[in-house]
């Protein structure tokens, strides 16, 4: 194989991996942003969230935290209750 040939398809197989990264980044976020806006629709039902709240929870980044939050707020009385069994307030 000729050095061009290999420099050729060491870019394509680099391409390749870049891309897949892409996939599994995005992946990654758009389980964020999913999980994020269902605790978001929970708080909701509970009552009025402020600005601070929603900055925290758009900021958070940890997929388990996320879903860790999500059951909170499923079993929660109050925007207040949720707040204090998270330990945002």
């Amino acid at each position: 194989m000729q050095a061009w040939e290999e420099k050729m398809y060491e870019r394509l197989e680099g391409r390749k991996e870049g891309k897949e990264e892409g996939r599994k980044e995005g992946k990654v976020e758009g389980k964020e942003e999913g999980l994020s806006e269902l605790l978001l629709d929970f708080l909701s039902e509970l009552g009025p969230t402020s600005e601070e709240l929603r900055e925290k929870i758009a900021s958070e980044k940890t997929p388990a935290r996320l879903k860790e939050w999500n059951k909170l707020a499923a079993g929660a009385v109050s925007v207040e209750d949720f707040e204090r069994k998270a330990g945002l307030s």
